[in-house]
Order: structure tokens, then sequence, then C-alpha cells
């Protein structure tokens, strides 16, 4: 099953522009949610802000077949060298996919 974005797709829903200038300005905050869902390193957002931004490949060759299991670990680590940011982008849109985009608001009463 392929991702449900495409990878040049870089404002497309969920997330879009604002997924994308979070990406471009601060990569390690996207990083870190990628780790909350993922639970590829240790010590959950701080983890994925430090080991993702250090290990950027090895990070996602581990976490991206947990978001989508076809998804091949080689692959993951080719996309990060060669297109990086457009892959977080996309495996971060399919995590918010997955989890129902956002969180649904409560009636007051």
């Amino acid at each position: 099953m392929p991702f449900s974005t495409g990878l040049c797709e870089c404002c497309a829903a969920p997330g879009g522009c604002g997924l994308c200038v979070r990406t471009v300005c601060c990569p390690c905050t996207v990083l870190g949610d990628i780790n909350e869902y993922t639970k590829t390193c240790p010590c959950g957002f701080v983890g994925g802000c430090c080991c993702g931004t250090v290990l950027h490949p090895c990070f996602f060759a581990a976490a991206a077949p947990k978001v989508m299991p076809d998804e091949n670990a080689c692959k993951a680590c080719c996309c990060t060298y060669s297109c990086g940011g457009l892959y977080v982008m996309q495996v971060y849109r399919e995590i918010l996919i997955q989890k129902g985009a956002a969180p649904s608001q409560m009636e007051m009463k």
C-alpha cells in the first residue's frame, strides 16, 4: 500500500503549509512527533529530536516501516539522503492520517 500523499505534495492536507514551514524551520520537532508515534528511539519526543536529527537516515530506516509496513528500510534511507525534508513531511502526514488527522472537538455543556 503506497503513502496516501505524494512525496512532492509538500502543502497537502493534513498538515498543509504549516507542516511545510515547520519542517523547513525546525525539523527536529517533526522528527520528535514521528518518534512519539513510532517509538523508534527512547525518550519519546526528545529522543526523536536528538536521535532523529543526528542519525537521520538510520532513524527513518527504522521508523518509516512502522508507519507504512510495505516501506523498505533501504528506500527510506535513500529518500532521506535525496529528498529528506519532503520525506519527513510525507511520513508525518501519513501518521496524521492514521491517527485521524486532527483531534475531534468536544461539545461544551
